[in-house]
C-alpha cells in the first residue's frame, strides 16, 4: 500500500494517515516514514547516478526535455525539461501569436 501510494504521487501526511487508520496502534513517525520514503527511492535507483535516474524517469513519463554535456570536464552546464502540457500551451500560444501578426 506505502509503495502504491508513493507511486501515484500522494502526499505524504496523507500516506501516513491512511497508515494510521488502518492501524490504530501504528506509532510511525514521520521522521520513520521519510527514512522508509528515502531507502525505497534509493531501491528503486539502484547503482544509477542522480542524474541518470533523472533521465530515465523523463524518458519515461514522457516529458520533453535538453541537455548539453561537457565531455572534457564530465559536467552537464545546461539542463532542460518541461511537462508534454506545456509544449501544448507554447504552441497554442505561438498559433495565437501568429493570428494577431496577419
Amino acid at each position: 500500500m506505502f509503495m502504491d501510494m508513493t507511486d501515484n504521487v500522494v502526499k505524504h501526511r496523507n500516506i501516513l494517515l491512511t497508515v494510521k487508520e488502518h492501524n490504530n496502534k501504528n506509532v510511525t513517525t514521520i521522521k520513520k516514514f521519510y527514512n522508509a520514503m528515502y531507502a525505497y527511492r534509493k531501491s528503486e535507483q539502484g547503482n544509477r547516478s542522480e542524474m541518470q535516474q533523472l533521465m530515465i524517469l523523463l524518458e519515461r513519463d514522457m516529458y520533453v526535455h535538453w541537455c548539453r554535456f561537457d565531455e572534457r570536464t564530465n559536467v552537464v552546464p545546461d539542463f532542460f525539461w518541461t511537462h508534454p502540457d506545456s509544449m501544448k500551451l507554447l504552441d497554442a500560444f505561438n498559433i495565437l501569436l501568429m493570428m494577431d501578426n496577419m
